[in-house]
């Protein structure tokens, strides 16, 4: 199952005090190069003001950079085929795949404070790549000019853990250099950094061959430690064990491990989930295999637990880093108009919360359409209320939900509050909630913009539907809903039925 809607344009993270950005919209700023001469292939003048288009691969190259721990670029993507690398000097702050039809997502690389030059490299693949700025954070005197951007700025309060919130890392086995296995077969020491995440284990950096794509091997008994400067709230595994009666222990959290969450398999898919770990909430966490496995890509998901000072008793902590909203005006009650808001981390993942906001009349659609307020989750259906969790007539998820990774993993709330602020154009939404359902309690943040544009209904038949791409809709057919973004159709749950 595929998140049902696509990834809106991201605000950037909160930067230090020392950040700097270049502006990369109508032209390359000054000081930086790219080879070759003839890229980028344009800059993006359409309304998606995406920036500088890359066709080609290229390098892109800031020369002396100082002190410098964290380099976010904000990246579009047309297919999910293409990489991203950044290195400062000799050190390598990772590489990352955007995802397909990405449009403008702050995407952050982190590393060791370092000095040298700044070096992007594109490996593109097919369609386009673009980048529409790059902030760096923790530039020296050099390049910044004043006493204001020295090391003052750099010392631990400035670098600490909030440095590192709401962070999801990728890392891909094939990214990684290759560590051959020692003597006999004995596990080596592997140890290599992405973006902050520290990644320790016994066993061995496979390159691709004709029967397995790149993996990290971890030896069975061998340990995998994986750690970061804030907590890490879940960490997701693809890859294959060797054995059926494979099991993994961890020091934090909950694991679940199976394709697709279901029985480990000899050959488990490369989208399969092969392990899960969640509610770690911690900076580190240990893994133990009880035999030898394979990874091909794991998702490392920091600052969205928060630690024990986050937790508000037994509540769970979820930072989203997206927001889409639309108006579907009466579609639930004459008394307000109704304002759908989706939160996400992963477009491609099943996490998201689900958030029925019953607004004044004429709110309509915009940038700062949603008047800031605290929205009390009932099921009065009055405006200035927040829809308690439930189903409509056909049995769709309606009001305020909480879904999870697992196909389990889902909770309707049914009391709290929705509070929401608005500086500018940047929201800011906290959901303190409650599902009576099992008793399990909701502490949901987000912070960006959030655009609301007009959600729409039609009654033909689904074998006939053609639909508007840039539209979420509500298709309503024989009494069963279904939900249709990017010319795909989803049933209520999310399934795609076409």
């Amino acid at each position: 199952m595929k998140k049902l809607f696509s990834i809106l344009a991201a605000a950037l993270m909160a930067m230090s005090m020392s950040a700097v950005t270049y502006d990369f919209s109508t032209s390359i700023p000054e000081g930086w190069t790219v080879n070759p001469e003839k890229q980028p292939n344009a800059f993006d003048d359409t309304a998606d003001e995406r920036g500088a288009q890359f066709t080609d691969n290229a390098t892109i190259t800031l020369s002396g950079v100082k002190d410098v721990s964290e380099v976010t670029i904000v990246l579009s993507a047309n297919t999910a085929k293409n990489k991203v690398n950044v290195k400062v000097g000799n050190t390598d702050f990772g590489t990352v795949t955007p995802a397909n039809k990405t449009k403008n997502a702050a995407t952050a690389f982190k590393g060791d404070k370092s000095s040298g030059d700044l070096v992007i490299t594109i490996t593109r693949t097919e369609k386009s790549i673009y980048i529409k700025s790059v902030a760096i954070d923790g530039q020296g005197d050099d390049n910044q000019g004043g006493d204001n951007q020295g090391d003052d700025n750099q010392g631990d309060d400035n670098q600490g853990d909030d440095q590192q919130v709401n962070a999801t890392v990728t890392i891909n086995a094939a990214d990684q250099t290759p560590v051959a296995a020692g003597a006999n077969g004995a596990a080596s020491e592997v140890k290599f950094t992405v973006q902050g995440i520290t990644v320790e284990f016994g066993g061995s950096v496979n390159a691709a061959d004709d029967n397995n794509p790149a993996t990290l091997r971890i030896f069975g008994g061998q340990t995998m430690t994986i750690s970061a400067g804030s907590n890490i709230s879940k960490v997701v595994m693809t890859g294959k064990a060797n054995k059926s009666d494979f099991a993994l222990s961890a020091s934090k959290g909950n694991v679940t491990t199976g394709a697709s969450y279901a029985q480990v398999t000899e050959k488990a898919e490369l989208s399969d989930p092969l392990i899960v770990v969640s509610g770690i909430n911690a900076k580190s966490v240990i893994l133990t295999p009880s035999k030898q496995f394979r990874v091909y890509t794991m998702v490392v998901y920091v600052g969205e637990g928060g630690g024990d000072d986050q937790q508000g008793g037994n509540a769970t902590v979820i930072t989203y880093q997206y927001a889409e909203a639309y108006n579907y005006y009466d579609y639930l009650s004459d008394d307000g108009e109704d304002i759908t808001i989706y939160l996400y981390n992963d477009p491609e993942a099943d996490a998201y919360a689900q958030l029925e906001l019953l607004a004044a009349p004429g709110t309509g659609e915009g940038a700062t359409a949603l008047k800031a307020g605290t929205y009390t989750i009932s099921d009065t259906y009055a405006a200035g209320t927040a829809v308690v969790g439930g189903f409509d007539d056909s049995f769709a998820p309606v009001g305020c939900w909480v879904f999870g990774d697992g196909e389990e993993d889902y909770w309707d709330l049914d009391e709290g509050n929705v509070e929401v602020s608005l500086s500018g154009s940047t929201y800011t939404i906290k959901v303190t909630a409650s599902s009576s359902s099992d008793g399990s309690q909701f502490v949901i943040n987000y912070t960006g913009e959030l655009p609301i544009a007009e959600g729409e209904f039609t009654d033909e038949a689904v074998e006939n539907i053609s639909v508007d791409t840039e539209v979420a809709a509500k298709l309503i057919h024989e009494g069963q809903l279904y939900i249709i973004r990017d010319g795909k159709m989803y049933n209520a749950v999310g399934a795609r039925i076409k």
